[in-house]
């Protein structure tokens, strides 16, 4: 079950660069380096990573994807004893403004979030399994109830 797909950003610029500039170090001209980085561009702008878990076998991986085959190492889920779902706010400015003379500028408004957090044993600290707006209170609501019922764990909701 992927939990996270993200592009991968920086790749996205990187390899159509490399392969630039190492077909122009190389001897070729710019405009035949550009068509030999735009296959580099198109590649990049299809590779993906993320986070997937596998609540059968109590593992989860960080996985890199091209054309939908994911590659990455599989490893053992911590020892978890529950399933916690809150949510969670964050301010989207946190710097202060250059007119306030050391104010914070909270003139947006804060970020809401539904987090649901993996209670592992011996730890104080939760680890977040997926994070939904606050619009989608009914989804998180569902995703969270599915995931503590295949990882057989209790779930403690704080909605």
């Amino acid at each position: 079950m992927q939990l996270t797909k993200t592009p991968l950003a920086p790749l996205k610029f990187v390899l159509p660069s490399t392969v630039f500039v190492v077909a122009v170090l190389a001897g070729s001209s710019p405009v035949t380096a550009a068509c030999l980085a735009v296959p580099g561009l198109v590649v990049a702008r299809m590779v993906y990573s993320g986070i997937e878990l596998h609540p059968t076998r109590r593992a989860y991986r960080t996985y890199y994807s091209l054309l939908g085959y994911a590659v990455g190492r599989w490893k053992p889920l911590p020892a978890i004893v529950g399933l916690t779902i809150k949510p969670f706010s964050y301010a989207n400015n946190p710097s202060p403004s250059d007119t306030s003379w050391g104010m914070w500028n909270d003139s947006r408004p804060p970020t809401r979030e539904i987090v649901t957090l993996l209670s592992v044993a011996g730890s104080r600290t939760g680890v977040v399994l997926k994070t939904f707006p606050a619009q989608e209170a009914q989804k998180a609501a569902a995703f969270a109830q599915n995931m503590a019922s295949q990882l057989d764990v209790p779930l403690n909701s704080y909605l």
